[in-house]
């Protein structure tokens, strides 16, 4: 079954243009046969070179305002984006941040929808048991409370939110995290994990949820790294008018390949342990 690709973007940058396109472009080379790719951007000038293999579409700063909500909490544009993007949902939807590159076949992927089951990047923590200060923080807000239909229960899974797909059976699971999100958020303004969160129970309370990282790297934790590899590839692409299939038949043979996460400085360490994010 062909998968419906989506990435979302915002700001203009050369790095962020060149991680989006390669995202998109190695998705594209290992997905199933008829597979499409959909970009949400208020920056679709930016992307001329992918265009005609792309569906560009084009927000304005107003849609993104309204999407944020009344708290201007950027990831629930971003929730707003995978639920415009997934169309008249009529396809199985693959979401991926702009910071991933997918290294093998996807079809496991497409065949586990199919069969029902939902993916996310990978388990990060368990909010219950984790010790770190930032989640037992959250874990308080959440504990026992009840929003859209789900209460939040031990073990309370954290996935991370940088790959999410879903069977066309199972969009509604995404337009549940929606409503959850807005539901924590009725009081006080939402815990900068919060849409992470809400996808992550939503999708594990409703079905199977399965890491998708077997098959694509999230590299969030060495983006710098990966920079360098990216733009050498795309600026030798471009300057031999490397076509679009040629350049996936190059990923699929010469995977663009780095440690997703390199050591970090104290201080990042120090960042991590009060945001509550791993850091290993």
């Amino acid at each position: 079954m062909p998968l419906r690709i989506v990435t979302f973007t915002t700001g203009r940058s050369d790095a962020l243009r060149s991680r989006t396109i390669l995202a998109l472009l190695s998705a594209k080379a290992w997905a199933p046969a008829g597979s499409t790719l959909h970009l949400v951007t208020d920056a679709a000038d930016e992307y001329g070179w992918i265009a005609p293999q792309v569906e560009l579409l084009a927000v304005t700063e107003a849609q993104l305002e309204a999407w944020k909500g009344r708290h201007r909490f950027f990831w629930r544009a971003k929730m707003e984006a995978v639920l415009h993007a997934a169309g008249d949902g009529q396809n199985d939807l693959l979401y991926i941040d702009s910071d991933t590159v997918t290294q093998r076949s996807l079809q496991p992927l497409a065949d586990g929808l199919q069969a029902g089951d939902a993916f996310m990047h990978l388990h990060e923590v368990d909010l219950a048991t984790n010790s770190r200060r930032g989640n037992r923080e959250l874990w308080r807000m959440v504990r026992g409370r009840s929003v859209a239909g789900v209460t939040f229960a031990a073990p309370c899974p954290m996935w991370n939110a940088g790959v999410i797909a879903v069977g066309q059976q199972r969009l509604g699971d995404l337009r549940r995290a929606l409503a959850m999100l807005d539901e924590l958020s009725q009081e006080q303004p939402p815990h900068f994990v919060a849409e992470q969160l809400c996808f992550s129970i939503s999708l594990s309370t409703a079905g199977r949820l399965r890491p998708a990282e077997a098959w694509i790297d999230h590299y969030w934790g060495n983006k710098d790294g990966f920079d360098k590899l990216i733009n050498a590839r795309l600026a030798r692409w471009l300057s031999r008018g490397t076509g679009w299939g040629e350049a996936m038949a190059e990923l699929r043979t010469k995977p663009i390949v780095a440690p997703v996460m390199v050591r970090r400085r104290r201080w990042q360490e120090l960042v991590l342990r009060v945001i509550g994010l791993p850091s290993g």
